[in-house]
């Protein structure tokens, strides 16, 4: 495995030293692409990926290093699930995977005592403000949740195409934001749309205008 290309830094004096047609698998960030099209053998790396990362351990303890390596099928989701990278990996707590190249060490336990903290999958929602409700213990909030609900406080209309939900459970009751309903606007997509039809449309006007001598 070995870090993707945009780690220019840890690629510096290794490009002429790297194969990446031959590269079965593409580091970055505890994040692993397949480097294949067939899908059976992608499918068939995978399964030994995550089966042989889920079973390294500490030299020292004999403790698990990965927590757990998850498919893109179980974290993502919609038009672009293609595009998603194929496992990422979840450390033990206590441990940090780097994306360093070229080094023969596998286990660095003095970074490990230097590194003070990383990620984690649950983090800390802090609401405040004349609207928002005191006290109140918010459950299930996810991070999708955020831009809706902060669009809904500035009193802006919610993509149609958004993904998450307004909290409004943090608002007070009759406020403003808790009493006012969720409004709604075209989404992404649909403004693309709007943007190609309407790009047609001036093509054809154009092209027209054109056969009539109009237009150079």
């Amino acid at each position: 495995m070995i870090p993707g290309k945009r780690w220019g830094r840890e690629l510096e004096g290794m490009e002429g030293k790297i194969d990446w047609d031959r590269s079965k698998a593409i580091y970055v960030a505890h994040l692993i692409y397949l480097n294949s099209n067939q899908r059976d053998d992608r499918e068939k790396l995978r399964e030994e990926l995550i089966r042989e990362l889920e079973e390294v351990r500490n030299p020292r303890t004999g403790e698990k290093v990965i927590k757990r390596v998850y498919r893109k099928e179980e974290i993502y989701f919609g038009q672009y699930l293609e595009e998603a990278p194929d496992l990422v990996i979840e450390p033990t707590d206590g441990y940090v995977i780097r994306h360093a190249l070229g080094s023969d060490v596998v286990f660095d336990f003095d970074f490990r005592d230097m590194w003070k903290a990383t990620h984690e999958q649950e983090g800390i929602f802090v609401a405040y403000g004349s609207d928002i409700r005191e006290g109140k213990e918010v459950k299930r909030a996810k991070i999708v949740d955020l831009a809706p609900t902060i669009l809904h406080v500035m009193g802006v209309p919610l993509p149609k195409d958004v993904d998450g939900r307004v909290l409004r459970e943090i608002f007070k009751d009759k406020s403003d934001p808790a009493e006012r309903l969720i409004q709604y606007q075209e989404g992404v997509e649909e403004k693309k749309k709007e943007l190609r039809a309407g790009e047609e449309e001036e093509r054809v006007i154009k092209d027209r205008l054109r056969s009539l001598g109009y237009l150079g």
